[in-house]
């Protein structure tokens, strides 16, 4: 294996490219870039009309499911954002329980309630905390 110079190699990348500059360390930030609320709306009513189709369909490819199985008949429903369900926003509750059959109707009703806003309070929580977190660890 040959080996270069690398004061030598620097000087070689300096002589074709003027202003490159070179460091021993760089910051990475793996965080994603917050969204704003409208983007956050479209997320989570996209989420749960996924979880629709696959509901229906469990052929197509899996999502971030926002629903578990009680029982034969009996499915648990809830409204995530960011990974993290809604917490209390159903009066307090988190859950909705509903029967097998009406799992689709209770996720498009939620999809068209985030895209109308009626979650925003619980999302720009999540976004807030979110945001806090970050700022606290680029401190």
């Amino acid at each position: 294996m040959h080996t270069v110079n690398t004061q030598s190699y620097k000087a070689r990348v300096q002589a074709v490219l003027a202003t490159a500059s070179f460091a021993k360390e760089i910051h990475v930030s793996r965080s994603k870039k917050l969204q704003t609320i409208a983007a956050a709306r479209k997320s989570v009513a996209t989420k749960l009309r996924l979880n629709a189709a696959y509901f229906l369909d469990n052929s197509l490819k899996k999502p971030d499911l926002v629903y578990k199985q009680q029982s034969s008949d009996l499915y648990a429903v809830s409204i995530k954002y960011c990974n993290i369900f809604l917490a209390g926003v159903f009066d307090g509750d988190t859950w909705c329980n509903v029967q097998a059959a009406s799992v689709p109707q209770v996720l498009e009703l939620f999809a068209t309630d985030a895209e109308a806003g009626i979650y925003d309070a619980h999302i720009q929580a999540i976004m807030d905390a979110k945001r806090a977190s970050r700022n606290k660890t680029q401190q």
